[in-house]
């Protein structure tokens, strides 16, 4: 089956992706766990090389990850209880009413989001939880530093960011949401650096 036209800007790079994107703590998954109705059937959407999926798989039986890239697909390492699939997120290929948690995680701002609403409406179990996760811009805790990097961030890489990256700025407040909102505390997503 032809893929649909997707955003694709990582899989070129999906080695690197894979290697040094941020890793989501283990609390996020524990947390989503709990809210859905079921543990059977977690669907990631957008999943890249499956960072995401894998903390998904310490709290669901079953796992279904899906990204339009193979590139990023072939990073993704092996997990007994993640089955992944190229497939656009607009096209998911689950039977309807089967899931549990439909999670995006920073990737809902490429999306055509009527259409994968519509998805979702269709393959939602009753009460399944979606859960579009963005990690947003991080802050260096050395303040002298986090200016550079703010302006580094705001200024010098302003004009090569696809316009869709305000929403990951907004922390996806103004992105289109017709479905029931719950709050959560958003875990801290933290990483040490050295020079060395």
């Amino acid at each position: 089956m032809e893929q649909p036209h997707f955003k694709d800007y990582f899989s070129q790079q999906s080695q690197d992706y894979a290697l040094f994107r941020p890793h989501y703590p283990d609390m996020l998954g524990k947390i989503l766990s709990e809210l859905s109705p079921d543990i059977q059937l977690a669907l990631d959407v957008d999943c890249g090389s499956g960072q995401f999926s894998e903390v998904l798989a310490n709290y669901f039986d079953q796992v279904i990850a899906i990204d339009g890239s193979a590139e990023q697909l072939a990073q993704a390492k092996s997990h007994p209880k993640i089955q992944y699939l190229q497939a656009a997120a607009e096209n998911i290929p689950l039977v309807d009413q089967s899931v549990d948690l439909i999670s995006v995680a920073q990737a809902a701002h490429w999306l055509d989001l009527d259409k994968f609403y519509a998805e979702v409406q269709r393959i939602a179990k009753p009460n399944a939880i979606l859960a579009l996760i963005t990690y947003g811009v991080f802050n260096v805790d050395e303040e002298h530093l986090n200016h550079y990097f703010r302006h580094f961030y705001e200024v010098t890489l302003a004009s090569y960011w696809p316009p869709e990256r305000h929403h990951v700025d907004e922390g996806y407040q103004n992105l289109a949401f017709p479905f029931q909102e719950i709050s959560i505390s958003s875990p801290v997503l933290q990483v040490e650096w050295n020079f060395y």
